[in-house]
């Protein structure tokens, strides 16, 4: 006989030993007995949930997890997440049928399912909407896996689910029959929601045809990709748009992200967001930029992460155009009041949809259903709004209308009664304007007397043309003021074997221009011919001197700096040596068909009192025999015309002086005359003119 202290001692050791054996096993699920009279049986209720957290743990490592809880949800939702998640059940069937395990309107990746045979877990089935459809056991958007139970065994199985998007399991076992009378009704719906849905993408199609007012393009693109959405969201799009392209499906907010696009365009257009509400409309374009950016994202692999962003952008984007709308009603905006119903019922949809997602609400055919059903109103009241849009702003404009008939009636009035007092005032005006006239023509006809008086004047101190046909048989002056009076000038002087000639271009052109020419007239003569100066950089750097001296210029932000671009070159007759000086206008030389540019240098001559400027280049070469030198202002280059009405160009005349060296003279001159005339055309001449051509023979 045992004592009684060492039979307690048996009695817990065996109890501990009893305990450490249950768990080196599976916890046994309750089972569920399969009635065929139901057709249809909840899984909840025998549900047992483990989240692998890791998302990696193979069926081996869930099989020995003693971490399977009792699911205490009506549909377990696990939102957004990067876990695995495992379900496991047992079943038992009293009689021979075929049992389904059904997922409806599944948006979850991957299934697997795993069936226990003699203590071992097998994978015997998959699923889910990464799977194309022709691969699956049964074509249908729905994950339907058909189970395999003997009559009057229990059975156990493991699920396995991973998805980037919202995680929920509506599982149920139903029957075939079942399934089929579920489906047909499902499909229904479904058909009925889809056909409105092209309907009114066509109906709107056929308004803009005829409108022509693209408002309707971005309804009728909202309105697609709404029902893309849709299709994508209930497994329609895997099963008929894209069957066995399911990479569609890695995308999940895609669609989402073009609906809301095309969304807030409507918006912008129909509210007239752009004027009337400034800040709303660069919040709006912030959103369609971060749309794309998610959309992106999504394509970078990135799912999960870009389908939260959109769940919060819908919300955002909702609220945001449902504050737009009242603020629109209330400018006035009586389309707005449909608009404002629209989103009312599209806004609770998505906030009900995207609340179940997040597991904030329960499970059920209305929470899961509620974007299609709030999109259905919204579609059918933004309709509604298009149509009142339009009749508002027929309104307007037989408002308008009626007020501009109404104004022409008065105004008629008015200027009958007005054109009597017109009459008689104009009766006096008009003497008064004639008597005025009189005087400013005699005016105009003194004042343009005087120019030209001035004119003879400017003539009479420039070198007759002749003297340099005389010096250089082969030379030819184009002299075209754009004034009476000109702002260029040329000056020609033989100083014993040398000859100097200039091509002056003053600030200006008109009488400004051509008081700055007698300047430069007295002082060429001044340095040329009293102080006998022929090099050409010294007569610049001198003139520039004396410049400064007699216009006196002060440098200050007001004032103008006067001056003139020259191009001064000696020919030694004797040697046929040239000498160049320049400022800004250079000298071209054609020799031989080849071109040979002496550039000036970048500055004017024109200086402030007391400014120090260093003197001009001074440049030598030989003249040949045949050389075609070229001295001139920029007024050819500078003149507007052509098929495009543009300048000329310097590199248009190069060409032309090309064209024209190897002709005589006069017909150089001719022929460079009516190339300015054929540009210029029917266009103002854009500043006075003047080419210098010289043969070297």
């Amino acid at each position: 006989m045992l004592r009684p202290g060492k039979s307690c001692t048996h009695f817990f050791y065996r109890f501990r030993l009893l305990a450490l054996i249950v768990c080196l096993f599976p916890a046994a699920a309750l089972a569920v007995d399969l009635d065929k009279q139901k057709g249809s049986l909840d899984l909840v209720p025998v549900l047992e949930i483990y989240e692998d957290r890791s998302g990696n743990q193979d069926i081996q490592d869930v099989f020995n997890s003693s971490s399977f809880k009792a699911c205490t949800q009506d549909v377990p939702n696990y939102s957004i997440t990067s876990s695995a998640v495992w379900i496991r059940f047992n079943v038992t069937s009293m009689e021979a049928g075929q049992w389904y395990l059904a997922l409806y309107k599944s948006r979850i990746d991957t299934v697997e399912l795993y069936q226990v045979f003699n203590g071992v877990p097998q994978l015997i089935k998959t699923g889910g909407k990464a799977l194309p459809e022709n691969a699956k056991e049964v074509r249908t958007n729905d994950c339907l896996f058909s189970l395999f139970l003997p009559p009057g065994s229990e059975q156990q199985f493991y699920v396995r689910f991973k998805s980037k998007e919202t995680l929920e399991l509506p599982l149920k076992l139903v029957t075939a029959d079942t399934y089929i009378r579920q489906l047909h009704a499902i499909s229904l719906l479904d058909g009925i929601y889809f056909g409105f849905i092209i309907l009114i993408c066509l109906y709107n199609l056929g308004i803009y045809i005829g409108v022509k007012d693209r408002i309707y393009i971005f309804y009728i693109l909202y309105v697609f990709f709404i029902g893309i959405m849709i299709a994508q969201f209930k497994g329609e799009g895997s099963e008929f748009l894209w069957r066995n392209f399911t990479s569609f499906n890695n995308y999940p907010s895609l669609f989402p992200a073009l609906a809301s696009i095309f969304g807030m365009l409507f918006t912008i257009h129909f509210l007239n967001v752009r004027n009337d509400f400034k800040i709303f409309y660069r919040i709006f374009i912030s959103l369609i930029v971060v749309n794309v950016a998610c959309m992106f994202i999504n394509f970078a692999g990135l799912a999960s992460f870009a389908l939260k962003i959109i769940q919060v952008l819908s919300l955002i984007t909702s609220i945001l155009m449902f504050v737009t709308g009242i603020k629109s009603y209330r400018l006035g905006f009586a389309p707005a009041r449909y608009y404002l119903l629209a989103w009312s019922a599209f806004l609770l949809g998505v906030v009900v949809y995207i609340l179940k997602d997040l597991n904030v609400i329960a499970y059920t055919p209305l929470t899961s259903n509620a974007i299609q059903i709030g999109s259905a109103f919204e579609i059918t009241l933004l309709s509604l709004a298009l149509a009142d849009r339009i009749n508002v702003y027929r309104k307007e404009k037989q408002e308008a209308q009626s007020q501009a008939v109404l104004a022409l009636q008065m105004n008629e009035r008015l200027i009958i009664e007005q054109n009597k007092t017109l009459e008689e005032k104009v009766k006096l005006r008009t003497l008064e304007l004639e008597s005025k006239n009189v005087i400013i023509q005699t005016k105009n006809t003194e004042l343009t007397d005087s120019i030209r008086y001035a004119k003879r004047i400017q003539d009479a101190i420039l070198p007759d043309q002749n003297y340099l046909s005389k010096i250089f048989p082969g030379a030819f002056i184009l002299f075209k003021p754009k004034d009476i009076v000109s702002g260029d000038i040329y000056w020609i002087e033989q100083w014993g074997n040398e000859v100097v000639v200039a091509a002056i271009d003053c600030t200006g052109h008109g009488v400004p221009g051509a008081f700055m020419t007698f300047m430069a007239h007295n002082l060429l003569n001044e340095i040329v011919n009293e102080h006998g100066i022929t090099k050409p950089s010294v007569i610049l750097t001198q003139m520039r001197t004396n410049l400064s001296k007699v216009l006196r210029q002060k440098n200050s932000e007001q004032s103008i700096k006067d001056g003139m671009d020259v191009s001064v070159c000696t020919i030694h007759m004797d040697t046929m040596k040239l000498e160049f000086a320049g400022a800004f206008n250079p000298l071209f030389i054609a020799r031989k068909g080849e071109f040979i540019k002496l550039a000036a240098d970048r500055c004017a001559v024109s200086a402030y009192e007391g400014e120090e400027l260093p003197p001009f280049s001074n440049q030598e070469m030989q003249l040949e025999q045949g050389d075609r030198l070229y001295l001139f202002s920029d007024g050819y280059a500078d003149q507007f015309g052509g098929p495009q009405g543009k300048k000329m160009t310097i590199r248009k005349f190069k060409e032309l002086i090309l064209s024209i060296c190897n002709k005589p003279a006069e017909e150089q001159k001719a022929l460079a005359e009516d190339y300015f005339e054929s540009w210029k055309k029917e266009n103002e001449q854009t500043d006075d003119v003047l080419v210098i051509g010289i043969c070297i023979d």
